[in-house]
C-alpha cells in the first residue's frame, strides 16, 4: 500500500498526515529508546542511501498541548538540511522506511524537516508598504470569515527564511484551533494566496493555536470565570439587579500554588513588597483569582471638579472573560483588589519557607554570609504575612468588548479595568537595570503604518525591550469548542472578531521568546524615545534620535504610553495591545470623568528618511 504523504509544508515531509506546526516533543523512556535501537540503524542505512548525511534521529512523542493521550503517538523525526533534490529525496525516504516498518509490524509517524523551520525568528514590518491594514487584512479577514472555521488569529510580520540565513520574507500568519483539518490545505490557504499574488514574495503559514493565552496569570477562562453577579450593568446584565453579593472563587492556598505556573518577577515583587509604593507593572489581582500587572496610574476629574488616581489593568484580570457586555461602572458590592496579589504573596512565601527550613536543616554549620541571609528570609516572611496589600476597589471597567475607531471602520478591542487607589502612593517610573530609568510624561498615539521600538515593565517577564509592527492583527478570543463542531450557530455575535496591535520581543540573544508572559496582562506599552523602531536588513535597531525635541526627551529620560497589553499568541509568539488614546477616550465616555493626567503628547511621528545618497 502506498504511503500516505505529507507534502503540505515546505521543507516537512512525513508520514501519515503530521499535527500542523508548532509542536511539542517529549522523549520517550530510556527502556522504550532502547527497543528502537535496532530500527533506528536501519532507518540510518536508508537515510544514508537517499543522501541525506547531515541529520538527527530521534524518537519521540509529538502532540499538540491539548491532544488527548491517544493521540500523542511515537514519531521518528529526522532533522536534516534542506538541500536541492530534498523535495525528492525526503519523500522517497519516508516511502521506505515506512515500509521497513511495515514489515517490522511497527506503525509510527514519520517525520523529516529543516531544523530551522522551528523557532524561526519573527521580525516587525517597519513600514506598511503592502497596505496590509487597509486593504490586504480586510479581505484575507473576509475570505477566511467566509468558512466555518476555528481561527484564532492573523497577523502580518518578517520571518526568517529557512534556506538563506539572514534573509526575512514577509509572512501572513494565521492562527487556527482546527488547523489540522483539510479545508485549510485544500481551499482556504489557495484562497488567500490567491488574494495576494500580486506580493509575489509575500509567503501564508499556517499555524497550530488552542487559544490566545490572556497574559493574566491563572486568568479564569469562560466556563470558570466570575459571576454575573458581581456586577450592576444595565447595558450588559439586565438580571445583576437581582443578584447577591460578589461571590469570591473558593481556592485555598495549595490550589492556588497547584495553579500557578508563571511565576513573579522577584525583583519588581519584592520591591512591592519592601515598600507601600505600588510600582509600574507590580503584580495585582482578586483575592483567590487571576494575578495580572497593575500597569500605572492615571489621575481623573470628576464633573464636580474631584480628582482621585485610578490604577489600570485588564478587565479580565479582575473579572475573567465571562462578562463581555459593558462598560460597568456600577458594583452591588465592592471588588477589592490588592498588590501584590495574594496568589503571588502565597508562591513567594512558599519558597522563602523552602529556604527557611534548609538553613534549619544546616543548622551551626551556617557562614556568617548565610546567617544574615537566614535572617533576611525569616524577615521577608513576616514582612509577607502583615503586609497591607490592599489597592482599593474597581472603580469602572470596560467588559470584554470592542469599540469603533474614528473612522467607524474596524472594531477595536477594549479590555481594561481602573481600581480607585485608597492611600498607597503609586510610581510612574520606569526603571530597569538594564534599560534604564524613564519617568511617564504624558501619552501619545502612534502611526498605524509604522513600526515602533518599545519597552514595558509587567509582573512576571520584568522589563523588556520590543516592538510594536506596522501591520494590525484580527483576533478573536473565543471560537467553538472541538467537541461542538464547526457550526454557524457557534457563532456569537457578543464576541466578534477584534482590531489589535501586534507585539514582538527584542531579545536578541533569545530569539523564540514572547514579549508578554501570562501575569503581564495590564501593562503600559512605552514609548523608546531614544529609538522609535527602525531596523536594518540584519534586523538590528537603528538609531533614529534626530530632532532636537527627541533628543532632548532622551536626555532627560522620559518615556509616553502607547499602549496597553492584554494577550499573547503562543504559536507565533506575538502579543497584542489596545492603543492608549483609544483606551483613554473610552474611559471618559464609560465614566464621564477626564483623564488629566498623563496628559495627551499627541501624535509620535517618525523623522524623515535621509535623502538619497549622491552618486
Amino acid at each position: 500500500m502506498a504511503a500516505v504523504m505529507d507534502t503540505r509544508t515546505k521543507y516537512r515531509v512525513g508520514s501519515p498526515i503530521l499535527p500542523t506546526l508548532p509542536v511539542n516533543s517529549k522523549p520517550l523512556s530510556f527502556s522504550a529508546k532502547l527497543h528502537w535501537a535496532t530500527h533506528l540503524e536501519r532507518i540510518g542505512d536508508i537515510l544514508d542511501r537517499n543522501k541525506i548525511t547531515d541529520r538527527s534521529t530521534n524518537v519521540e512523542y509529538r502532540f499538540h498541548t491539548e491532544c488527548h493521550d491517544k493521540d500523542k503517538y511515537i514519531t521518528i523525526r529526522t532533522q536534516a538540511k534542506y538541500e536541492a533534490e530534498s523535495d525528492i529525496t525526503w519523500p522517497r525516504a519516508v516511502q521506505q522506511i515506512q515500509e521497513y516498518l511495515n514489515h517490522e509490524n511497527l506503525h509510527p509517524a514519520i517525520e523529516i524537516l529543516a531544523p530551522a523551520l522551528e523557532g524561526r525568528r519573527t521580525y516587525p514590518v517597519e513600514t506598511d508598504v503592502f497596505q496590509w491594514n487597509k486593504v490586504l487584512l480586510p479581505d484575507v479577514h473576509n475570505i477566511i470569515n467566509s468558512y466555518d472555521t476555528q481561527w484564532i488569529a492573523i497577523d502580518m510580520v518578517y520571518r526568517e527564511d529557512v534556506e538563506v540565513t539572514g534573509m526575512k520574507r514577509p509572512t501572513i500568519l494565521i492562527s487556527a484551533r482546527d488547523a489540522d483539518e483539510q479545508y485549510w490545505w485544500d481551499d482556504i490557504l489557495p484562497a488567500v494566496r490567491h488574494r495576494v499574488a500580486q506580493f509575489p514574495n509575500i509567503q501564508v503559514e499556517l499555524l497550530y493555536c488552542y487559544e490566545l493565552i490572556p497574559a493574566a496569570a491563572n486568568a479564569a477562562l469562560p466556563q470558570e470565570s466570575t459571576n454575573d453577579a458581581d456586577v450592576d450593568s444595565p447595558q450588559g446584565h439586565d438580571d445583576a439587579a437581582n443578584a447577591g453579593p460578589p461571590q469570591e472563587p473558593s481556592k485555598d492556598d495549595d490550589t492556588i500554588l497547584r495553579e500557578f505556573d508563571d511565576s513573579a518577577d522577584i525583583v519588581l515583587l519584592e520591591k512591592c513588597l519592601k515598600s507601600q509604593t505600588i510600582p509600574l507593572g507590580a503584580s495585582c489581582g482578586r483575592r483567590g483569582g487571576g494575578t495580572g500587572s497593575l500597569g500605572g496610574t492615571l489621575r481623573l476629574r470628576k464633573p464636580d471638579s474631584t480628582e482621585f488616581r485610578v490604577g489600570i489593568t485588564n478587565h479580565h484580570v479582575i473579572f475573567g472573560y465571562d462578562i463581555c457586555g459593558g462598560p460597568i461602572t456600577k458594583f452591588l458590592d465592592p471588588i477589592n483588589v490588592e498588590s501584590p496579589s495574594k496568589a503571588d504573596r502565597t508562591a513567594y512565601e512558599k519558597r522563602l519557607s523552602n529556604y527557611s527550613s534548609y538553613y534549619t536543616e544546616k543548622g551551626t554549620q551556617l557562614s556568617d554570609e548565610a546567617k544574615e541571609n537566614k535572617k533576611g528570609t525569616a524577615d521577608m516572611v513576616a514582612r509577607i504575612k502583615s503586609f497591607d496589600a490592599k489597592v482599593g476597589e474597581v472603580f469602572a471597567s470596560s467588559g470584554f468588548r470592542s469599540v469603533q475607531d474614528n473612522n467607524h471602520d474596524e472594531a477595536w478591542s477594549m479590555d481594561w479595568c481602573l481600581i480607585k487607589i485608597e492611600g498607597r502612593p503609586s510610581s510612574s517610573t520606569f526603571d530597569s537595570f538594564e534599560l534604564g530609568i524613564k519617568d511617564i510624561t504624558g501619552y501619545c498615539s502612534i502611526d498605524p503604518c509604522r513600526a515602533y521600538h518599545v519597552v514595558k515593565q509587567g509582573r512576571t517577564t520584568g522589563s523588556t525591550p520590543g516592538y510594536i509592527s506596522a501591520t494590525e492583527s484580527v483576533i478573536r478570543s473565543r471560537v467553538p469548542d472541538p467537541e461542538d463542531g464547526i457550526t454557524k450557530a457557534r457563532k456569537d455575535p457578543t464576541d466578534p472578531p477584534v482590531r489589535c496591535h501586534s507585539m514582538i520581543s527584542d531579545t536578541k540573544p533569545i530569539w523564540n521568546k514572547d514579549f508578554l508572559r501570562p501575569g503581564d496582562s495590564g501593562s503600559l506599552i512605552l514609548l523608546d524615545p531614544q529609538n522609535l523602531g527602525t531596523l536594518d536588513d540584519e534586523g538590528k535597531t537603528g538609531s533614529t534620535s534626530t530632532s532636537a525635541e527627541t533628543t532632548a526627551q532622551v536626555h532627560k529620560h522620559e518615556a509616553l504610553i502607547a499602549g496597553l497589553a492584554f494577550a499573547n499568541n503562543p504559536s507565533s509568539l506575538l502579543s497584542y495591545m489596545m492603543p492608549i488614546d483609544m483606551v483613554i477616550k473610552d474611559i471618559e465616555s464609560a465614566t464621564g470623568c477626564t483623564v488629566v493626567e498623563p496628559k495627551y503628547s499627541g501624535l509620535v511621528k517618525h523623522p524623515p528618511p535621509p535623502p538619497p545618497r549622491a552618486t
